[in-house]
């Protein structure tokens, strides 16, 4: 029986996005985290550090006018030279952290959002969905990989199921029983992305529809 071949939408679409950004708030919020820790701990070395070299340059400059007034012009520039490596290597860093927070967020938050997709549609019936995949850099392999083996196990135990009570059909048509056997079977059939229902089925639908309805009869 023919049945449905495609992956989650929800995974398609995580795969090809070509944004940093899968939950913004989740990844702004511990990127923030990541950025005021960063500049505590840069201002922590760089406010005593500076302070000290300030102090020299500034005992540099003062002996440079007392013996060697030439030497000034090269202090200043070493000073300049100085502040200069010392901020472009903090932006380096602040833009190195900003870089690695959103990519470890993306790799820890990209995998749980494909999974809570694919729950929410197991929840509403869409068993037809194929298994979870992520790119191989994203984090939680492993339980995506449990996961998914749950996921085809718990689904060929419904096909199963599905074709054990196909076999079980009631002969009488007309009993509520063979109508819920009916129902199970609609219902059973679209979660598992069943394109064609069963031979029965078709000739069920065949037979109720050319068969007159009693008010048709009583209209006759």
């Amino acid at each position: 029986m023919p049945m449905r071949s495609h992956r989650s939408y929800a995974t398609q679409l995580y795969q090809r996005k070509p944004s940093m950004f899968i939950e913004r708030r989740f990844q702004i919020r511990y990127t923030l985290a990541m950025i005021l820790v960063t500049f505590i701990g840069i201002a922590a070395a760089l406010i005593p550090t500076m302070y000290l070299v300030q102090q020299n340059f500034d005992l540099f400059t003062e002996l440079a006018y007392q013996n060697n007034p030439g030497l000034i012009d090269s202090i200043q520039r070493e000073r300049l030279a100085t502040y200069y490596i010392v901020g472009s290597v903090s932006v380096s860093v602040m833009v190195f952290v900003i870089i690695l927070a959103f990519r470890l967020t993306s790799s820890i938050v990209g995998p749980l959002k494909v999974l809570r997709n694919h729950l929410r549609r197991l929840c509403r019936g869409h068993w037809h969905q194929g298994p979870l995949t992520v790119r191989s850099k994203d984090e939680f392999q492993d339980v995506l990989e449990t996961y998914n083996y749950f996921f085809s196990q718990y689904k060929r135990h419904m096909q199963s199921e599905f074709d054990l009570i196909r076999r079980l059909e009631p002969e009488d048509k007309k009993s509520g029983l063979y109508r819920e056997w009916l129902n199970y079977m609609t219902d059973r059939r679209e979660q598992l992305g069943y394109l064609e229902p069963p031979a029965e089925m078709k000739a069920t639908s065949t037979s109720s529809t050319d068969e007159p309805s009693p008010s048709s009869h009583r209209a006759s």
